[in-house]
């Protein structure tokens, strides 16, 4: 929901811009494609019970904490109290939208490093495994039964495995 907030505040400057009130705007935004749409139309919907746009914004915050959700909530509030220029609006969606941007520039260069480790997990260290206990079960007693190596190759490199595919896909922004 964060990845969107650049373009709903860029969507409130636009609608602002052309002489629609604010709550005309979270109406408008309610009825576009994204994730935080459902929001907008709870928040327009308590408008339009009697809520205050403030309180009703407050809400949809307090619905999804989030540091930039509630950066984003106060925004929209002071330019609703204030009547901020809604070149605010923009400029702060410029800058989420570059720090969007850097986080996965961050997370793609982290994400060839994941895709070495993923790779070695999933294919270079069980071939190895697998390698020394054939060959090194030949002529070195290494105490390991066929049942042990079985669970070893089946059981464990898999969880492995999944544990740093879920690291790195815990890390996508």
């Amino acid at each position: 929901m964060e990845k969107e907030i650049p373009f709903i505040l860029r969507g409130f400057a636009t609608l602002l811009n052309a002489g629609l009130n604010f709550e005309k705007c979270v109406e408008k935004i309610s009825g576009e494609n994204y994730t935080f749409s459902r929001e907008f139309s709870k928040a327009a919907n308590e408008i339009n019970l009697g809520q205050d746009v403030p309180s009703a914004l407050q809400r949809l915050y307090l619905r999804n904490k989030s540091r930039e959700i509630k950066k984003m909530v106060n925004l929209l509030t002071s330019a609703y109290v204030n009547g901020e220029n809604t070149s605010v609006l923009k400029r702060v969606a410029e800058e989420e939208e570059g720090l969007i941007e850097s986080k996965f520039k961050e997370y793609n260069e982290k994400l060839g490093f994941y895709s070495l480790v993923i790779v070695s997990a999933a294919a270079v260290l069980p071939a190895f495994v697998q390698g020394f206990l054939i060959v090194g079960s030949a002529f070195m007693d290494l105490g390991v039964s066929g049942f042990q190596a079985f669970v070893l190759i089946t059981i464990v490199f898999p969880i492995v495995n999944l544990v740093v595919f879920w690291i790195s896909v815990s890390k996508k922004p």
